[in-house]
């Protein structure tokens, strides 16, 4: 089964194609669409898509160039650049992972294959890969199967998740019946997102999103994540984190900062992206009395629910009341 979480969609005509070919392939792993974001020195990059199947590894797809009307030289210059800044961003981020390492190099191939309209067909040229939504399955029939353990590694890898798991390994643990090897297996198990916690975390619907769980369910990690890659994507908006809780305010740095570094290899602009207690204390002003001054409105507090909130000002500016 292919689980499909779905980010920024700027071409939902060629995403519906493409989802559509990709589940009656009946493959088993996931799609991420509009999503990751990768930091590289020469700026970051928006992956399109991203592919990691069971049966033919990890796929990252290009779909600029699905709205070619014509397909001359320059415009297979601009795809067989774009196609190698994808790669290079993949491995340098990729290969930082021991686990997904096998020496030197990766365990797993990294493919990119460009959606092209109709008219152009598919083909390969020196490990550079075109298709269209109708013809790509048959595209990557050849592309080498991932070993499960690599597989779950790297779904950790690309949800960002693999930075938050215990530092201590286990590597003593020889006895496969022990304590310590079923604790090595639910520590595994955890640092990828089950489907809920990966949809929450990277789709971001219009409109408000309400994200509810219980105690320990992880609703601080997935909201400290939606926070680092809407930063990340929309780093013009202005983003505040909101929480009761006056513990979390440094968790919430702490995790926001991990995410968005590992996204973007760069610090979080905390001019843009605040993180307010909702009521504050004597040190630092809080979401009550920062959200009605920049309204020009006057305090006056009744009730607040308690909440976690990421408000933009690409809101309307009354979601910025309290």
């Amino acid at each position: 089964m292919l689980d499909i979480t779905y980010g920024d969609t700027k071409n939902s005509g060629i995403i519906n194609a493409l989802v559509e070919s990709l589940q009656d392939a009946e493959l088993h792993g996931d799609l991420y669409v509009g999503y990751p974001i990768l930091g590289s020195v020469e700026g970051r990059i928006e992956v399109d898509a991203l592919l990691l199947t069971r049966e033919h590894g990890l796929v990252a797809l290009d779909l600029q160039s699905a709205n070619f009307r014509s397909f001359d030289d320059a415009h297979v210059d601009q795809l067989i650049a774009r196609q190698d800044a994808i790669y290079v961003s993949l491995e340098n981020k990729l290969k930082a992972y021991s686990s997904l390492r096998r020496g030197r190099s990766l365990a797993f191939e990294i493919n990119v294959v460009s959606l092209l309209p109709e008219v152009v067909g598919q083909g390969e040229q020196d490990g550079h890969y075109i298709a269209t939504a109708g013809t790509m399955v048959e595209s990557i029939n050849d592309f080498e199967p991932i070993e499960e353990d690599v597989h779950r590694a790297l779904n950790a890898a690309l949800q960002h998740t693999a930075t938050i798991r215990p530092k201590k390994r286990r590597a003593e643990v020889t006895q496969a019946d022990s304590r310590g090897a079923t604790m090595r297996l639910i520590e595994a198990a955890i640092a990828n997102m089950d489907a809920w916690q990966k949809k929450a975390a990277i789709e971001f619907p219009e409109g408000p999103q309400r994200i509810r769980g219980l105690a320990g369910s992880g609703k601080t990690i997935v909201l400290a994540q939606k926070a680092a890659i809407l930063h990340a994507k929309f780093p013009e908006w202005n983003i505040a984190v909101t929480f009761q809780t006056r513990s979390l305010y440094q968790q919430f740095r702490n995790l926001i900062d991990r995410f968005y570094r590992e996204l973007t290899l760069d610090d979080p602009d905390w001019n843009k992206l605040s993180v307010l207690h909702a009521w504050g204390a004597r040190q630092a002003r809080a979401s009550t009395t920062r959200s009605p001054d920049r309204l020009g409105i006057p305090l006056r507090i009744s009730h607040m629910q308690s909440r976690l909130t990421v408000t933009t000002e690409h809101s309307k500016e009354s979601a910025l009341s309290y």
